[in-house]
């Protein structure tokens, strides 16, 4: 189900109104006190992956500060905290992308990778062309919240409406992580501040 609702900052002015997405299911929740978050998993259809979205208590936290406390300590803790709950989860759409170029390879260079970007480079193991060497390197993700994904992630678990429901309203900032938990990796990461941009 789609409405649209207030997204706000956290001084509560309203930033924009938000195309949301409501589901109510079974979903895995924590009060994280060592993010000073509500820890949601979203879990994809058929899949190791799942959303992890952080949304900061705002008499505890900031998105900022969350984030902040975002370690792999902390995330594991969270994890662990997670317990099946009836979750009436409102979500709005978003649609991220992310390029990056001079980002990438001074992250490269920064980790000791310096002669595949002038003549020293040596491909010769993947072509005869000795004069080979990369020039940039760029990387692009992007990040799309739907409909369509909203019911992916829900697919196996659509339940009728109850009462008494946990709710779960992302209407100010929030992380989100998509997480591979089969090997225990963060793949894409982000903060929402306004997701009508």
């Amino acid at each position: 189900m789609k409405y649209l609702q207030e997204f706000n900052r956290q001084s509560g002015e309203m930033v924009a109104m938000a195309d949301m997405m409501t589901v109510e299911s079974t979903f895995n929740l924590a009060a994280s006190t060592p993010l000073g978050a509500t820890m949601l998993q979203l879990p994809y259809y058929n899949s190791n992956m799942s959303m992890l979205v952080m949304l900061p208590d705002p008499s505890q936290s900031t998105v900022d500060e969350t984030l902040k406390q975002l370690s792999p300590t902390t995330l594991s803790q969270s994890l662990a905290a997670l317990k099946p709950t009836i979750v009436r989860v409102s979500l709005p759409k978003f649609d991220l992308a992310k390029k990056m170029e001079v980002e990438l390879v001074q992250g490269l260079k920064r980790l000791g990778i310096m002669d595949i970007f002038n003549s020293a480079a040596n491909f010769t193991s993947f072509t005869s062309d000795s004069s080979l060497f990369v020039k940039t390197a760029i990387h692009q993700a992007k990040v799309k919240v739907d409909e369509e994904g909203t019911v992916a992630a829900a697919a196996t678990a659509l339940t009728g409406k109850r009462s008494g429901a946990f709710q779960f309203v992302a209407d100010r900032p929030f992380l989100f992580l998509i997480y591979d938990s089969r090997v225990n990796v963060t793949l894409f990461a982000g903060i929402i501040r306004n997701p009508s941009k």
